[in-house]
């Protein structure tokens, strides 16, 4: 079933809330905005509305916007979808504000530079596991195979490998 034009205005309207919550670094909880927004979309399911989400984040990506992450995004939306993400971006001045202030800030960089602080226990080796378990007879076993030379023996090919080497020597 389509999704009405109500349906795809009060979806695309709260992800531009939550994608301006989260380019403002302010936290947000995705299933509190789905589960509202279920009672405005002819109780769509949770998959669907995620789903709906993917397909904004695409359309967010044509407008030229970023995206909140999590949706990712998933192209073959419905055009009224891109009409009113459209419509909605160009009268959300906060967004544009919120998305200008995220790409402006600098680069963070990492406090963590002395990695010999940084300490991890080995994981120990269990050799008796492996001792005491049954052998597969039909385990796999390699098998060396020189595959050009079989080709180069294929007369099926229409000449075998000695002549092609002869044909094809330089001089020839």
């Amino acid at each position: 079933m389509d999704w009405t034009r109500e349906e795809v205005e009060a979806i695309v309207a709260d992800y531009l809330k939550m994608l301006t919550l989260e380019l403002a670094g302010q936290s947000y909880n995705k299933t509190e905005h789905r589960k509202s927004l279920q009672t405005k979309l002819n109780r769509r399911t949770d998959a669907s509305i995620e789903f709906k989400h993917c397909n904004i984040s695409a359309a967010m990506i044509d407008l030229g916007f970023p995206y909140i992450r999590g949706y990712q995004p998933r192209s073959n939306y419905q055009a009224l979808l891109g009409v009113i993400a459209e419509e909605q971006i160009n009268s959300a001045a906060s967004l544009d504000q919120a998305a200008l202030a995220a790409v402006q800030q600098p680069a963070i960089t990492p406090t963590q530079t002395d990695f010999t602080k940084v300490i991890a226990v080995a994981p120990s080796k269990n050799h008796q596991r492996a001792l005491n378990e049954p052998r597969n007879p039909l385990s796999f076993k390699a098998v060396k195979r020189d595959y050009l030379e079989r080709e180069a023996k294929n007369r099926s090919l229409g000449l075998a490998g000695e002549e092609f080497i002869v044909l094809n020597r330089p001089g020839n």
